[in-house]
């Protein structure tokens, strides 16, 4: 089973540039959670290793069952293939965020943004170095969506994670996340990692006041994309310029 998904723009009910396929047999997240497994057993006991691999492999070939990597830390646990099937098929068919398409549009898509990239070179928004760098190499792989367990909540929601890796605008992406970068670290609300976060409270340890944190429901989905994008071209701008 092979669906096609489109990402919608959240309150504009319009196009985004983001396709998206879902595969239910999802071999490449049971791949991804297998070789990330970091196992406990010692080096010299190769019995049980092998025991270990054994079960592993009796697991991977057992269709009712699906492997899936955790969305908090590097584990997996295992689960039943129609319910995780389900799970995931409850968020791709939210049509306030995606919308089902009747064919894959990689290929037209990747066309289409070649012709942009040598329409902003021609007008010299671009240089011919920032063009090579982000136009797309021919046959675009068609990003793929898959999902961690939150296995921290309760009825241990998913997570969907659009895997974007050689995607027609992931060279662009990329070239924007590297402009994008030092932008962001001039907030003052910027938290690099959790060890980050403990330096900064530890300074302010001593200050009265309240902490809380809150937790959004679908982050990814529900980020009206136009406002973002302003904010990020006056961050990005503002950098540039004081550099």
């Amino acid at each position: 089973l092979l669906r096609w998904y489109e990402v919608k723009k959240v309150h504009e009910g319009a196009k985004s540039d983001l396709s998206c396929a879902f595969s239910c047999d999802l071999s490449k997240a049971i791949l991804r959670g297998c070789l990330s497994c970091n196992f406990t057993v010692p080096v010299h006991n190769v019995q049980w290793i092998a025991i270990r691999m054994e079960a592993i492999k009796t697991l991977t070939n057992d269709k009712r069952l699906i492997i899936a990597k955790v969305d908090k830390g590097n584990s997996i646990v295992v689960l039943n293939r129609e319910d995780y099937i389900q799970k995931g098929m409850v968020i791709l068919d939210d049509r306030w965020s995606f919308k089902l398409l009747n064919e894959n549009p990689t290929d037209e898509r990747e066309k289409k943004f070649i012709k942009f990239l040598l329409k902003l070179k021609k007008k010299n928004a671009i240089d011919k170095n920032e063009y090579k760098r982000m136009r797309p190499d021919a046959g675009s792989r068609t990003p793929e969506a898959y999902f961690l367990v939150k296995v921290h909540k309760k009825n241990q929601p998913l997570r969907p994670i659009i895997s974007s890796y050689d995607a027609y605008n992931y060279k662009t992406a990329k070239y924007i996340a590297d402009l994008l970068s030092p932008a962001m670290k001039e907030g003052h609300s910027f938290i690099n990692d959790s060890f980050n976060f403990v330096n900064k409270i530890h300074a302010n340890k001593d200050k009265s006041g309240l902490m809380f944190s809150l937790d959004v429901s679908s982050l990814f989905t529900t980020v009206p994309l136009e406002k973002s994008i302003d904010i990020a071209i006056k961050k990005v701008s503002f950098n540039l310029e004081n550099k």
